[in-house]
Order: C-alpha cells, then structure tokens, then sequence
C-alpha cells in the first residue's frame, strides 16, 4: 500500500513540477540553483555518512531528479522555441513524443529488474531491486527514468494550459473562504 501511495505521490508532484516551469522566466537559472543544491545535500549526506560510520547518503532523490530534469527541459525549450515552420514543430513533437514514450517504458520494464552494481552510469537512471539495492540505505531515492517522462509531460501540459500564464480556476468569493 505505502508503495503505490508513494509512487503516485512523487510521480504527481514531478508532473507538477514540470507545470510549473511554464511559469518560470528563467529555467536555466533554477535548474542551476536546485542542482547545486543537489550537489550540497548529497556532500553534506556523505560527509554524515563518513562521520558515523552508516550509509546515510543521498546519492539521487527527488531532487536531483527534478533538477536535471529541470536543466533538460531548458535545452528541451531552447529548441522548441526555435522551430518556427510547420514540419519543424511537427518533428520536434514526434521527437518528444517517442522520448516521453522510450522513458516510460524503459523505465517500467526495468521496475523489478536487478541493475548490474558494477554499471555505476546507470545507478541514477533506473529503479534498483536486486543485490545493490539491498546494500543500499540511499535516503529517498528516486530514479531517473520513467519519473523524467512524467515532468516532461507536465512541462508540455503546462505550456498547452497556462499560454496566457493566468490561473484556469475561477475565482473564489472571499466571503466563502472563512
């Protein structure tokens, strides 16, 4: 139960992390600001772990993943914002739309499969079920793949909702609120 739970949770609150950078003015600086805040968790989780002998480290979680996730979609937009003619938009969408699939399934098909531990490139990307993981204490660890497809698909639902960058909810009247 607390798995699903989780699981739908965090993949609710990537998606509307990826929402939310229509709303940003500046992805490339955020992205930026959260990976060296990234960086600065997982130093500061190490140097715990080397201090009381336990493996506290964070190496990958929900931050790190919304932050890269975050500095893709910036390269993601950069492009998109210079597809001008019909056929480029056209390419760029079927482009994204068979990465958003790729991730996703990537991502699901190797849930439940052991990751190889000497394959350190693929420690972030995906899920760890196997003998790795039952040495690992990574704190709140989420992987990469399929939580990126998700935000990408809140970033592009976002982009579609919010062009006007104004709220889709109607306004409420004051007198209802206490």
């Amino acid at each position: 139960m607390r798995e699903t739970v989780h699981d739908t949770f965090v993949t609710l609150f990537v998606f509307l992390s990826g929402v939310s950078c229509s709303f940003s003015s500046n992805n490339g600086k955020r992205a930026i600001k959260m990976i060296s805040f990234a960086m600065l968790l997982t130093a500061a989780t190490y140097a715990a772990s080397a201090m009381f002998n336990d493996n506290i480290t964070i190496r990958f979680n929900v931050i790190h993943c919304i932050a890269l996730s975050v500095l893709l979609w910036t390269c993601i937009d950069w492009i998109r914002v210079r597809c001008v003619r019909n056929w480029q938009k056209n390419v760029f969408g079927f482009v994204c739309f068979a990465a958003i699939i790729a991730v996703l399934v990537v991502g699901y098909c190797f849930k439940n499969q052991p990751v190889d531990s000497n394959n350190k490139a693929f420690f972030f990307l995906l899920p760890h079920t196997g003998f790795d993981y039952a040495h690992f204490k990574g704190g709140d660890y989420l992987p990469f793949f399929p939580d990126f497809a998700w935000f990408l698909v809140g970033a592009f639902l976002g982009l579609a909702l919010y062009k006007q960058k104004t709220t889709l909810f109607p306004s409420v009247n004051p007198k209802y609120l206490c």
